[in-house]
């Protein structure tokens, strides 16, 4: 090998080394050869070198641990910018896609942050624009669709009241010419019979004739009551005038006005618990309260059964309460009973307006008070007025 590499240095003269690496009791070698030349040019002698192999694969190895490393950070370096700056490129991009997936559910509160860039504006700049623009107008169409829609439910709900007002006008008008024809053929008939066969009938019969004209005297007295005292509080002008009232001489002739009216098939039982000789009430709507709550019960009733009657006077409260034996009110209609012209389901049967307990309610919240019922189909009904005790009146009312 070393022949053919002076050969070579001869023939060339050019430095050459050997390919390979020897071994001897000295160590491992690397050996190169370099010419030396006359003032000529020719070669005259080869000078030949030995080095230490061990050193050369070192540096050769560092050599190339330094290009790995340089090439690894060269590498992460590029890495790190490409992923920055795609990061960049795509930020734009991706904040459009998340706003359009929220304008998807129906949020149009979208600000695009780069929309007004003024540095470098590009497409995505003119793309945000636009975007903006479009939720502007997505905005605005869904506001008037809104406004039409809220415009076209209020324009319904005035069509269904006003459908709602007629109809109950034409109950009431219905009802009321029922209610009042009812009494008035009643008083017909038995005038009629008392004038005819006056003089031949007897006494009893002429007391059963006069009580039954009575007492449609008295339902078409307590419709017209109802009648002016619903239209005053549909019209906000039902009066609250309290004065000092002894409650269980009041209650008292109440009861003789319903028992005159009622004859003797039904029994009213009066409790009076309490100092009730001095209370500040409104008289007129009094009546109308205790007058509708013991017509009722007494109306709902079974011939012969017992109606209680309680006045409770405690310290701060004043206490009323109707209980009947009657047919009872079904749990589906109690919340409606003191609606206009509601009557409950199982009271077909029975001759009635619908205004009673309307116009108990407007009494009772006139004073202040408050009433609640308890019923249960086929036993009974129990209705309980509680009114704060005043046993002063107040200053515009003296």
């Amino acid at each position: 090998m070393p022949g053919r590499v002076t050969e070579h240095v001869i023939e060339r003269g050019a430095i050459a080394e050997t390919p390979d690496i020897y071994t001897d009791k000295w160590g491992t070698w690397l050996s190169a050869f370099a010419p030396l030349k006359d003032s000529r040019g020719k070669v005259v002698a080869i000078l030949g070198v030995d080095i230490q192999a061990d050193y050369v694969l070192k540096v050769q190895q560092e050599i190339r641990d330094k290009v790995l490393l340089s090439f690894i950070s060269t590498y992460a370096v590029l890495f790190i910018l490409v992923y920055i700056l795609s990061g960049a490129l795509t930020k734009h991009l991706t904040e459009l896609t998340e706003s359009a997936e929220r304008i998807a559910i129906g949020n149009y509160n979208q600000a695009l942050s780069f929309a007004k860039q003024r540095w470098f504006p590009d497409e995505m700049n003119t793309l945000a624009q636009v975007f903006e623009v479009m939720i502007d107008s997505i905005r605005t169409r869904e506001q008037l669709i809104r406004e039409g829609k809220q415009t076209e439910n209020e324009i319904r709900r005035a069509l269904e009241e006003e459908k709602e007002l007629s109809e109950l006008k034409s109950r009431f008008v219905s009802i009321a010419s029922h209610e009042f024809r009812t009494p008035l053929t009643a008083i017909r008939t038995a005038t009629e019979i008392l004038e005819q066969y006056g003089d031949v009938a007897s006494e009893e019969k002429k007391r059963e004739y006069f009580r039954r004209i009575r007492t449609a005297i008295q339902n078409i007295n307590q419709l017209m009551e109802d009648i002016l005292t619903i239209g005053k509080a549909e019209a906000g002008k039902l009066e609250f005038n309290p004065v000092c009232l002894n409650l269980e001489e009041f209650c008292r002739e109440i009861l003789d006005e319903v028992k005159l009216g009622m004859g003797t098939n039904h029994t009213i039982a009066f409790t009076c618990k309490g100092n009730c000789q001095h209370a500040c009430l409104d008289a007129k709507l009094l009546r109308s309260i205790l007058t509708n709550l013991l017509s009722n019960a007494i109306k709902y009733s079974p011939r012969g059964s017992v109606v209680r009657f309680t006045l409770l006077c405690l310290e701060e409260s004043i206490y009323f309460e109707v209980q009947d034996q009657g047919i009872g009110i079904p749990p589906e209609d109690q919340p409606k009973l003191f609606e206009l012209f509601h009557r409950a389901g199982n009271a077909d049967t029975f001759r009635g307006t619908g205004l009673g307990l309307a116009i108990v309610k407007q009494c009772v919240e006139l004073h202040q008070g408050q009433i609640t019922l308890t019923s249960q189909e086929n036993v009974g009904t129990t209705f309980r007025v509680e009114f704060p005790l005043c046993r002063e009146l107040p200053p515009q009312a003296e």
